[in-house]
């Protein structure tokens, strides 16, 4: 869903997104979505619920570009494809390595250093999107080492 802000102000938002794949784009007029979220409120927790979802990702977003470095948020991110898993991981890249790049707030030769650096924590990268991690608990670690000094 994208511009659910302006479904509770007046103001308006400006916005952009990038498609990575088939997508329907829908707009729905502001008298239309008023009466669907006044006809049903279940509807207006959830998406409030989803904004705030959305907001605490930014805002960890935001933390991480601040105070971890280029292969820290790089390991958070593969982190977040992990899930919960312990021991040794196989993940598939969900995007392209240029957009991965700008999501983390790096050039994509930083994003090839950086993966090059998770090589001493255990992370390979083979022919594309594969990415193999060793071992999750030693790359959790290493997203938050520089913090607790």
């Amino acid at each position: 869903m994208l511009g659910e802000a302006g479904a509770f102000d007046r103001h308006r938002h400006s916005l952009s997104a990038d498609v990575l794949r088939d997508a329907r784009l829908v707009r729905i007029p502001r008298p239309a979505f008023e009466a669907a979220l006044a006809a049903a409120p279940d509807f207006r927790l959830h998406m409030l619920a989803h904004m705030a979802v959305r907001l605490n990702r930014l805002v960890r977003q935001i933390g991480d570009l601040k105070l971890k470095t280029g292969p820290q948020r790089l390991a958070g991110f593969l982190l977040d494809l992990a899930e919960r898993r312990h021991g040794a991981a196989s993940l598939h890249l969900p995007y392209e390595k240029r957009l991965l790049a700008r999501l983390l707030g790096m050039a994509p030769e930083s994003l090839s250093r950086s993966l090059k650096g998770l090589q001493a924590v255990g992370v390979q990268s083979s022919r594309g999107d594969q990415i193999m991690i060793s071992n999750v608990e030693d790359l959790r670690r290493f997203t938050v080492a520089d913090q607790m000094s």
